[in-house]
């Protein structure tokens, strides 16, 4: 993963207390429905890309150094990546999808635009017969292994534990790994974004999943094994500030789950207005499992976790990108579509 400008993105993050994460909707139509996603819908319109990059400059100008972008299914968004092109202007830029519509050619257009960085979300060796979980590595295995071959940008696999998939989660993450991409785990959550799961299989997942070794995002691993254990760590959330999350309408949000609570646009928000949300106490902290929300709120109090944890996943990230093979023509050809 590029970081541009590294001194100045070190000066502006720890010394100027610059908002290290920001995520954007850029559309809500999604061509699946998880069973506990709350993130999508089948009607909306792409938030045009006039409108888009006008969001996006504002958050080049607050300094955000790391931008990424979400649905939906951001891959439904016809000028995908003209987006990712301008925000790869000034920022690292990252992609979260679900990876059924990827194909040789759409990877080959992000390589492109100049992205960093993709998380493709896999649940489940398996979906369920009730289809509550459709991201099963039966469904991606061949996309997976097409992205290994194409893409020039870092790669890892995302997944939740929850009661679909506590069964059978180490062998999961087991098969997971054989494809050769690094594996991040997240607990799931209610509407409000608390833990919607406890108890000791939980708890036993949870810890073998992190003794596995290597983990880039372990920053979470105590804390979410406290909550397994029905405790409430208390912690101080900075959304607002360390982290962003630009809704659809381009309203700025403390996250996904906790809507409606500022009332400002972000091409109207400044560094003042930031720093006074994040000073804010959400209230909510008890019980969030909202782990792009923890990490960007942990590093104030103590950020040699989330150093550590950085860099271990750059070397992971880096190791697996150098040794991929090169793609060629054939390569497009005869993968699946």
């Amino acid at each position: 993963m590029r970081m541009r400008q590294p001194v100045r993105t070190v000066w502006r993050v720890f010394a100027q207390k610059t908002p290290i994460n920001a995520q954007l909707i850029i559309t809500r139509r999604c061509n699946l429905s998880c069973g506990y996603c709350f993130e999508y819908d089948n009607e909306s319109a792409p938030v045009p890309l006039d409108t888009l990059k006008q969001r996006i400059d504002a958050l080049h100008r607050l300094h955000v150094t790391s931008l990424t972008l979400l649905g939906g299914e951001p891959l439904m968004h016809p000028q995908l990546c003209d987006v990712v092109r301008h925000t790869a202007r000034k920022c690292i830029t990252t992609l979260i999808t679900n990876g059924f519509l990827l194909t040789p050619g759409i990877v080959d257009d992000l390589n492109e635009a100049g992205l960093d960085h993709m998380q493709i979300s896999v649940d489940s060796l398996m979906p369920t017969p009730d289809m509550f979980i459709q991201k099963s590595l039966k469904s991606l295995r061949r996309r997976l292994e097409m992205l290994l071959e194409r893409a020039r940008f870092a790669l890892h696999v995302t997944t939740v534990l929850c009661p679909e998939t506590v069964d059978g989660f180490d062998e999961f993450v087991g098969e997971i790994e054989t494809v050769g991409i690094p594996v991040s785990a997240g607990l799931v959550h209610d509407e409000d974004g608390r833990i919607a799961v406890q108890g000791q299989p939980y708890i036993d997942a949870w810890s073998d999943f992190h003794e596995r070794g290597g983990r880039f995002a372990s920053i979470e691993r105590d804390y979410g094994a406290a909550l397994l254990r029905g405790e409430e760590p208390e912690w101080h959330c900075r959304a607002g500030h360390r982290y962003l999350y630009v809704d659809e309408h381009g309203i700025l949000q403390f996250c996904a789950s906790q809507m409606g609570r500022i009332d400002k646009q972000i091409v109207e928000c400044t560094p003042d207005d930031l720093r006074a949300y994040g000073r804010e106490k959400k209230g909510c902290e008890p019980g969030c499992i909202i782990g792009c929300a923890y990490r960007a709120s942990v590093i104030d109090a103590n950020p040699l976790p989330l150093v550590r944890d950085y860099l271990r996943g750059e070397l992971r990230l880096r190791r697996s990108t150098r040794n991929r093979p090169s793609h060629s023509a054939d390569v497009r050809d005869s993968a699946e579509a």
